[in-house]
């Protein structure tokens, strides 16, 4: 996974949404990355799995159709509010914010192998903790993502990247006050 490219295209796209225009509040910004780490329990506790071989189908039909309005219908009928979707939006917001502070990930070597939820406390308490310097938290926070994804079978890159080009079309900050 190219993450500097995606930091920097999730940057972007955000500040082209309105997000990072006034004064950033980084609690505001630690906030939201939690309230994502909970939406990914709600999303297993609805039993909530995409449908991606078959958004991906009717995605190639639709984009050879230039039909962006459609191609969010599917996106909001197979990926919407599914785990993977929660967990590529705590990869993005993660990504947007390191944009934002301009500082580069550091290296993350330990292994979280701990399951779903008690990978998904590990985050929320890393994210949220004053131990460290926010960078390191950040990147640590994305380390136990990626070996929560690794330890219950989903390659994370294709819905970054499907939940990237969604976020593209979504309106002034997607529709939200921030």
């Amino acid at each position: 996974m190219d993450i500097q490219k995606y930091v920097k295209e999730a940057h972007e796209n955000a500040v082209k949404h309105g997000f990072y225009e006034d004064q950033v509040d980084i609690d505001q910004e630690i906030d939201l990355i939690c309230t994502e780490l909970g939406e990914i329990i709600d999303a297993d506790r609805k039993g909530k799995h995409s449908d991606y071989i078959r958004y991906k189908e009717l995605l190639d039909f639709i984009v050879s159709n230039k039909n962006n309005d459609l191609k969010n219908k599917m996106y909001d009928i197979y990926m919407k509010d599914t785990i993977e979707d929660e967990i590529a939006d705590v990869f993005i917001r993660i990504f947007s914010l390191v944009g934002y502070l301009e500082k580069p990930l550091k290296p993350c070597y330990k292994e979280f192998n701990n399951g779903l939820y008690k990978n998904i406390r590990i985050a929320l308490n890393t994210v949220t903790s004053f131990n460290l310097p926010l960078i390191n938290n950040l990147s640590k926070t994305l380390k136990i993502m990626e070996d929560t994804c690794y330890g219950i079978g989903i390659d994370i890159e294709p819905y970054i990247i499907q939940k990237m080009l969604y976020n593209r079309d979504r309106p002034y900050k997607h529709g939200k006050e921030y």
